[in-house]
């Protein structure tokens, strides 16, 4: 019989997350486009429709998500977790449905 049991050891009640996948993203073509000198994680973000890499902190994670305790990552930021293969179709926008 297997158990899983999860202790909760800290919470961050209000705090700014992202998925994993988030900080482990980098673009294809990332050549120059990381904040230099940066010791920080990073997260690419959209703004204006451009991938804009972001130096955030992070503090404490579960196997899911990680809190980030500072940075210029804004709550509503859209964070790239991947990116479709050269030539695929991006699907269709919903906008203006409902």
């Amino acid at each position: 019989m297997t158990v899983v049991a999860k202790i909760e050891t800290a919470r961050a009640i209000a705090s700014l997350t992202v998925p994993l996948a988030a900080l482990r993203f980098r673009p294809r073509t990332e050549a120059g486009s990381t904040p230099p000198g940066s010791s920080a994680s990073v997260v690419w973000t959209l703004r204006d429709n451009v991938p804009t890499p972001i130096s955030v902190t992070v503090g404490s994670q579960d196997d899911e998500r990680a809190a980030i305790t500072a940075g210029d990552l804004r709550a509503g930021d859209r964070v790239l977790t991947g990116e479709a293969p050269p030539g695929a179709v991006a699907p269709a926008s919903r906008q203006g449905q409902g």
